[in-house]
């Protein structure tokens, strides 16, 4: 199993003839030990660029997604550049949790509501919850972010350290955010694909059609995986389900980024395709921005 520094040390090495990337970092100093949260993004984003925003790894067992990175990065950033759009990735969300094979950080700090908590939803009545569920037409007052001073949230040190950056990134500008998860939370289930998209998916039939060819597409098949209220929702025949979970792409989708998907492959799928379907995703999407006006 790879530690978060060689997981560093191998990003910063592949990229280090890059001029047109940056690499930062912030300690994440945990009980137990210390480790950092890393962002790379294109340098120079202008005010009229569109951004593709990534996430990998939140999870820690979720491999998928931080192999992928390490290893189509640069290839990830050169295509982007070449079509006019600019990145922020943040390419392993929970690099504790990645070194211990962990869900959640090396405290096993889940916060109040995950590791993946970025909103709540005040509704008409005034409750505030982090899942509008199967309810997500539901009417509300408002969202908030869940780091606002006022709701008193208790994050994850890498969920607070993560929104401290998103604060400050450009998201008016963000077109599209992907976020790249594995279904390990769903018993028997043999290799495959879905995700949680918001708005018209036939949008993504071009990816799910490219995806049919490496993996089976999990339509018309109902998920509980990751809530705690036991709800299921079905996907719809390109393997797409709406949720409005509080997560970050839902984050996303409600400050306006036109394309905001968490891709997931489930836990028996092989990694190598697992990664593959990681790559279909991030190069659908980024064709998809290419051709789209913000």
């Amino acid at each position: 199993m790879m530690t978060a520094d060689a997981f560093e040390q191998t990003l910063r090495s592949t990229l280090q003839q890059r001029s047109d990337i940056g690499i930062e970092s912030k300690p994440l100093v945990y009980q137990k030990e210390e480790y950092h949260l890393l962002r790379v993004a294109s340098r120079f984003i202008e005010p009229s660029d569109k951004v593709l925003l990534i996430r990998a790894g939140i999870h820690g067992d979720e491999m998928a997604g931080p192999l992928f990175v390490l290893r189509y990065v640069d290839e990830l950033f050169a295509k982007a550049h070449e079509k006019g759009i600019k990145v922020i990735l943040y390419p392993l969300g929970n690099p504790s949790g990645f070194e211990t094979g962990s869900r959640y950080n090396i405290d096993e700090d889940k916060g109040d509501a995950g590791n993946g908590d970025f909103m709540r939803y005040e509704l008409l009545d005034g409750t505030l919850v982090d899942d509008l569920g199967n309810n997500s037409g539901e009417p509300f007052k408002r969202w908030l972010w869940s780091s606002d001073p006022s709701l008193n949230v208790h994050l994850p040190l890498e969920t607070q350290v993560m929104h401290e950056w998103l604060l400050k990134d450009p998201l008016s500008q963000v077109v599209a955010c992907i976020d790249l998860h594995q279904d390990y939370l769903t018993p028997d289930a043999g290799p495959g694909a879905y995700a949680y998209t918001f708005g018209e998916t036939s949008v993504y039939e071009p990816v799910v059609e490219q995806l049919k060819q490496i993996i089976p597409i999990l339509s018309q098949q109902a998920f509980d995986a990751g809530f705690q209220n036991e709800e299921k929702m079905t996907t719809d025949e390109l393997g797409c389900i709406e949720r409005h979970d509080g997560s970050l792409t839902d984050l996303l989708n409600r400050i306006g980024a036109k394309y905001s998907v968490t891709v997931e492959t489930m836990g028996k799928t092989p990694m190598e395709v697992a990664i593959e379907v990681n790559r279909v995703w991030v190069e659908g999407v980024m064709k998809m921005i290419g051709t789209s006006g913000h």
